[in-house]
């Protein structure tokens, strides 16, 4: 727990770390590599989601309206009975909510998949399209609500087919491309003792919470590929204040991000390793709006998870305009909101450990940053055991 005196008391808020050690679970994996594949298509915001030992299901938010995916593994009997009925239910609710009833249902074709069905909904809240599919050991529903595209559904239904494909399951881990590549770089494949998130600032330097190195001079970096490298701690500030920040040396180089002002901010996008159903293997980035600014504070409704810590709040232009820490819950509010050190106030820790970095005064622009390039900068902070 975060010492709420450190913060000032315009920030009487409860607050909770974000970081913890990554457990892995097949399904988990699979949420959240699925989360992935929703959140390029423009669904960034996790309304809802959960994990169970067959299956999981993902709703989701963003500019093109809503998302829902549900996968239940139908190759044991209780998948196939429980599951698969929970399954139903939880689209038929989204569904529901949305006051959406059906208007029509064919089977058509996807490469990859059998026995797919269309369904046409419509309602006062707008259409929807719902692909109804098996895939090996699966069962599938993706419904998309709002105003769906044909091009959206087949772009989104081809990376639900690719991911479900690419962990078959029963099957271990997540997204290939980020599980980290033992050995790479020296660094010791050891046991991941917890895990939080950081950013590239420079070519060679990382910067993260002081809570997620705290303890240790050494950790392991993972890139978006899964590449690893060695990290030194080289400055630690103090855990659960305005602070909780620290400096990191890769050994290395990574393409960093710029920082930028925080003020005058409306939409904000965090990105890291947010846990999901148990497992960190897998980059999540969520949109918000700016709730608040109390001292030396950025507080959002972009969905954080433990996990996120260290990772980058970045505005429309992609620069980073704070650094996430914790999430807070107060009596006024239901669920919680993403708290971030602003960069104002990282930046002028960083020139006291002898880092001197240009903060942009420029407006943000566009609506969304180069998902890609911000990607490229953040990477997943370990404490591994043998370092």
């Amino acid at each position: 727990m975060l010492r709420s005196r450190a913060l000032g008391p315009a920030l009487a808020l409860a607050l909770c770390l974000l970081w913890l050690a990554p457990a892995e679970a097949s399904p988990a994996s699979r949420a959240a590599l699925m989360t992935r594949e929703l959140a390029a298509e423009g669904f960034t915001k996790v309304e809802d989601t959960k994990v169970g030992e067959n299956g999981f299901f993902v709703v989701a938010s963003g500019r093109p309206g809503m998302a829902c995916l549900t996968v239940i593994d139908h190759g044991s009997a209780s998948g196939a009975q429980a599951g698969l009925v929970g399954s139903v239910k939880r689209a038929e609710d989204f569904r529901n909510k949305l006051d959406l009833k059906p208007v029509s249902r064919r089977r058509v074709k996807l490469e990859g998949a059998e026995d797919v069905r269309l369904n046409r909904y419509a309602g006062d809240a707008g259409e929807a399209v719902s692909l109804v599919f098996r895939l090996g050991g699966d069962t599938a529903e993706l419904t998309l609500a709002g105003s769906p595209t044909p091009k959206l559904l087949k772009r989104l239904a081809k990376r639900v087919v690719t991911g479900l494909r690419s962990t078959p399951s029963g099957a271990a881990g997540g997204a290939p491309s980020q599980t980290p590549q033992a050995g790479d770089s020296g660094v010791p494949a050891g046991r991941v003792l917890s895990t939080g998130t950081g950013f590239y600032v420079t070519e060679t330097e990382v910067v993260t919470n002081a809570h997620v190195v705290e303890g240790v001079k050494r950790v392991r970096l993972v890139d978006v590929d899964g590449k690893t490298c060695a990290g030194e701690v080289v400055a630690r500030g103090e855990s659960g204040t305005q602070i909780d920040l620290a400096l990191v040396k890769a050994s290395r180089r990574g393409a960093p991000l710029r920082l930028a002002r925080s003020r005058n901010l409306q939409n904000v996008f965090v990105y890291g390793y947010g846990s999901l159903g148990g497992t960190t293997n897998i980059m999540l980035a969520t949109e918000g709006r700016i709730s608040a600014r109390p001292e030396n504070l950025v507080v959002t409704s972009a969905h954080v998870n433990p996990g996120n810590s260290g990772g980058p709040m970045v505005d429309t232009s992609g620069r980073a305009v704070g650094v996430v820490f914790a999430k807070s819950k107060t009596s006024e509010t239901e669920g919680s909101l993403g708290l971030a050190i602003q960069a104002e106030t990282a930046r002028a820790w960083l020139r006291r450990q002898g880092l001197a970095l240009e903060l942009s005064d420029e407006p943000a622009q566009g609506t969304a940053p180069d998902d890609a390039a911000v990607r490229r900068a953040v990477v997943r902070v370990e404490q591994v055991s043998g370092l």
